[in-house]
């Protein structure tokens, strides 16, 4: 078996740094080969370099790559076609890998039935201290996934990109990652390894949950601020619509009453939130706002790209 394991990157070349000193700690089972690909995404910052410093001494194949086209999807197809691996493996610029998570992986692939891969993923509280608001449902906006200590098949696509591998099979039948639906310029979309994943159960392939896949994914301080969750929860509300193969105009009125009827009652919940001193749910209801924002616009968007059916 041979892995490769994709790092797509933007201007982070010190995170980049510490992400792949811990894929160099990685134990490399028996029988596995295993490379490691960074795509530098529109990158302006010396990512190339730290590269080519850290290679020389790498424990594995180490190279980068430049993709000029701005977009996570973009760089994700980049790394693919770079890639020499029979599985793929996406991580983030910016998480720690636990020692045995290449071990974990190789495991889970050669016990056969899965073609989808999604580790678990826990928040690193190193650049900022956890808000006491922050609930389980808005550490999803930051990338956590945690499904508990023991390995189950997922029944829904909800696999995160920071920590995410398939089959080389799974890319052909149901790639390339969209490339629409993405972080570029001040639009906060997102979801491509969701519909990738969507399309894959519907050709009837397993997704697994590994826990020993497990990395720390790095909070930004920026990134617990309530114009970023909020921005973040917009975007995905957006992306959900765009990302639906069917959307009919009987689809869009209900999308649309929904956000209004979300947006009215938080409104109004939302002082009595702030006078009462609850800042979780004061978060809370702005971040329902967000979504219903959110929903009004991607229903927009969907009604002027093209015929509602």
């Amino acid at each position: 078996m041979k892995v490769s394991i994709l790092i797509p990157t933007h201007n982070r070349a010190a995170l980049l740094r510490r992400t792949l000193d811990s894929v160099s700690r990685q134990r490399i089972p028996p029988g596995t080969e295993c490379e490691c690909v960074v795509v530098a995404n529109a990158c302006t910052d010396d990512t190339e370099s730290v590269v080519a410093e850290l290679g020389a001494a790498f424990p594995m194949p180490l190279r980068c790559t430049a993709e000029p086209r701005p977009g996570l999807g973009a760089a994700r197809n980049r790394a693919v076609r770079e890639a020499a691996g029979d599985v793929l493996a996406l991580i983030d610029d910016d998480v720690d890998l636990d020692q045995g998570w290449l071990e974990a992986l190789a495991s889970g692939a050669a016990a056969g039935g899965a073609d989808l891969f999604a580790g678990r993923i826990t928040l690193w509280w190193e650049a900022v201290l956890r808000p006491a608001w922050l609930t389980p449902g808005m550490e999803m906006l930051l990338s956590c996934l945690d499904r508990g200590p023991e390995p189950i098949d997922l029944a829904r696509p909800d696999v995160i990109g920071a920590n995410f591998a398939f089959t080389r099979h799974a890319y052909e039948c149901c790639g390339p990652f969209r490339e629409d639906i993405d972080r570029i310029g001040s639009a906060l979309l997102g979801g491509g390894e969701t519909y990738f994943a969507r399309a894959a159960q519907r050709r009837g392939m397993r997704i697994r949950y590994l826990p020993g896949m497990f990395v720390r994914h790095w909070v930004a301080p920026h990134r617990v601020e309530p114009p970023y969750l909020c921005a973040v929860s917009m975007g995905n509300a957006i992306s959900i619509l765009l990302m639906k193969q069917r959307y009919t105009l009987l689809d869009a009125a209900r999308t649309v009453l929904i956000g209004l009827v979300r947006i009215a009652t938080h409104a109004l919940l939302l002082p009595f939130a702030l006078l009462a001193g609850r800042p979780g749910a004061a978060m809370n209801s702005r971040v329902r706002i967000a979504i219903g924002r959110g929903q009004l616009l991607g229903a927009w968007r969907r009604f002027t790209s093209g015929p509602l059916r």
